[in-house]
């Protein structure tokens, strides 16, 4: 009889296992596909820091273009005073 309650407790437990090996399986998969997305959106993120305009250029650049365009203002208003 005790051999019949240790062989029941042993299936109890391979049946219980197996789904928390699955899970476990399966979140580590998906922490190893959350590392390859965070490394992604690290590379983009020193990609965009490299690359594109800094915001002191950026305001250098617009009060170029807005002396530019006051100085084309101006000559219209000049040639439709005529």
């Amino acid at each position: 009889m005790e051999n019949n309650s240790f062989d029941m407790f042993n299936w109890l437990w391979t049946i219980m296992s197996v789904p928390v090996i699955w899970g476990y399986t399966s979140l580590r998969s998906l922490l190893g596909k959350l590392d390859v997305a965070h490394k992604r959106i690290s590379d983009h993120e020193l990609h965009v820091a490299e690359k594109y305009v800094r915001y002191e250029n950026f305001l250098r650049l617009e009060t170029q273009i807005l002396s530019k365009l006051e100085r084309i203002e101006q000559k219209i208003d000049a040639k439709a005073d005529k």
